[in-house]
């Protein structure tokens, strides 16, 4: 298995600070003598003016307090909405509307403060076409972090999970009877190195259950009743809309009976090709898949794919070709029936019956014929019912040693959603 890389970006919004005007506007108001009488010797003359008019309704400003001037505007910065002077009458419903306040009134007419979202990177308030999004009323930040991973990291994580399950008959003799369950799901990460396409990254687990060969009639053939694969798979194409690119795939996993957990069980895998579109539905693909097992190594991969119709596809491809045909919907089904063929197996690190560590090979070929259908929904399923032939096993610690099974049957069955 491989670790997923999950990346998240922040989206930070900044507003003018408001300018305010002196908070302290007064004046003193000179003392007149009385009765017009004469000043004291030495003291400067003072004009007896009648006192000033107390300040009326229309003027909010009092002598002696504080003037707060023009209440703040917030500007045209697109997170937050320019507020207009009066008393918040509709809170709550899209954008707030305010009235004008009674005239005569003796306080000043303050600005109601804005209701600033509280912090979501993935909320629509930091995206300039939702500015006014306010969280759901009593919403908490735990309630507020499980609600984000809910819509927004598992939908993305469960885009496709699955299964899949295959069996291969066999019990006696030189048989080897193999059921396989197989877990995944993937996740991907949009644009990748610039690239307007995604890196799709896949995690899986594998349940393998085998019984055979015998190993009183082939003795030095033993195997374990319960193998595992774990794995993480990178996969990236650059745009298939180009007339060339690149097709990329690693895949880092652990193959092992979990008795066994030398490095052997550690293994790297993966496929790199070039590609180059001939026509409107024509490309050819030229590289390399690395399999990383005791016997074989790496295999040469190269083909076409072809989409001649809508109704057919064509991957003329080694080491998987595959050739498919829509066939009549079932039920509001697409479906598409198949012919294909696979270099089959894999490689696990094991403990032998004697408790000597080893490491084991299984390699075959298979051909199948399937049916697939996608549902309304992406709901999709298979079913496959195929030959299996060139078997063999073969050890490590005697590679030359091989042992050639019996030819069975496969049955191969899935479904995504």
């Amino acid at each position: 298995m491989a670790v997923g890389l999950l990346f998240t970006s922040f989206g930070s919004t900044y507003a003018q600070r408001a300018r305010f005007d002196d908070f302290f506007s007064s004046q003193a108001t000179p003392q007149a003598l009385g009765n017009g009488a004469p000043p004291p010797r030495g003291l400067p003359t003072i004009i007896n003016t009648p006192a000033a008019p107390p300040p009326t309704l229309q003027n909010p400003i009092v002598v002696g307090q504080p003037n707060f001037g023009t209440p703040p505007n917030f500007g045209p910065n697109q997170n937050f909405p320019i507020f207009p002077r009066g008393t918040l009458t509709n809170p709550g419903v899209g954008q707030p509307v305010f009235s004008n306040p009674a005239q005569g009134q003796a306080q000043p007419n303050f600005l109601p403060p804005p209701q600033f979202p509280r912090f979501n990177s993935n909320a629509p308030a930091f995206q300039g076409s939702n500015a006014n999004w306010q969280p759901p009323n009593g919403l908490t930040w735990p309630q507020q972090a499980w609600a984000s991973v809910r819509d927004q990291f598992l939908p993305r994580l469960l885009e496709r999970p699955r299964a899949r399950q295959t069996y291969l008959p066999g019990n006696n003799g030189n048989e080897l009877n193999m059921s396989d369950i197989e877990i995944a799901t993937t996740l991907n990460y949009p644009n990748f190195l610039q690239t307007n396409q995604p890196l799709k990254i896949t995690p899986g687990f594998i349940f393998h259950w085998w019984d055979g060969p015998d190993s009183t009639l082939f003795p030095g053939f033993d195997l374990p009743a319960r193998v595992y694969s774990s794995y993480l798979t990178l996969d990236h194409v650059t745009n298939p809309q180009n007339n060339n690119g690149i097709e990329s795939s690693l895949t880092i996993g652990y193959y092992s009976d979990f008795d066994n957990t030398s490095t052997d069980a550690i293994r790297i895998t993966g496929r790199f090709l070039g590609w180059q579109r001939l026509n409107s539905y024509t490309v050819a693909k030229l590289g390399v898949e690395y399999l990383d097992r005791v016997d074989v190594k790496l295999l040469p991969a190269f083909g076409l794919t072809m989409t001649p119709n809508p109704d057919m596809k064509l991957d003329l491809y080694f080491p998987r070709p595959k050739l498919s045909h829509r066939i009549p919907n079932i039920n509001n089904f697409e479906a598409w029936v198949y012919v294909g063929g696979e270099y089959g197996g894999g490689s696990w690190a094991i403990d032998r019956a004697d408790g000597t560590p080893d490491q084991i090979d299984v390699n075959d070929v298979r051909s199948f014929l399937g049916i697939e259908w996608m549902g309304p929904k992406r709901v999709t399923g298979f079913f496959e019912f195929g030959y299996v032939f060139e078997r063999e096993i073969l050890y490590r610690s005697v590679p030359l040693n091989k042992l050639d099974l019996q030819d069975t049957l496969m049955i191969r069955s899935g479904f995504a959603f």
